[in-house]
């Protein structure tokens, strides 16, 4: 239920779609470095709520008010989901012994 709301929201406001196998977030993103594919692939790891945040805040560069309107919820509920993202995104890159 939570993954379907988030894909429909993302697919209407911005024109990303998701995929539960694979994200179509995948192919508007080019990669330079080797860095940056690792961070992609992690990302994945995380749930789809966090996942769009950091989509739509990093690689959209929307601000937090933008996020609430297409996601429809509160700025402050925003601003806890991408605080806990990047939180859960260190845990996870610190269990695979990357640079954090």
């Amino acid at each position: 239920m939570v993954y379907s709301r988030y894909s429909k929201l993302l697919q209407k406001s911005v024109g990303v779609g998701l995929d539960k196998k694979k994200s179509s977030m995948d192919e508007s993103i080019a990669f330079e470095t080797k860095e940056e594919v690792n961070l992609h692939y992690e990302l994945q790891k995380l749930p789809m709520k966090y996942r769009a945040v950091i989509h739509l805040f990093y690689y959209e560069d929307m601000s937090i008010e933008e996020i609430s309107r297409v996601l429809k919820q509160k700025p402050s509920t925003t601003r806890a989901q991408l605080t806990s993202a990047r939180y859960k995104l260190k845990e996870i890159m610190s269990k695979e012994d990357y640079d954090v």
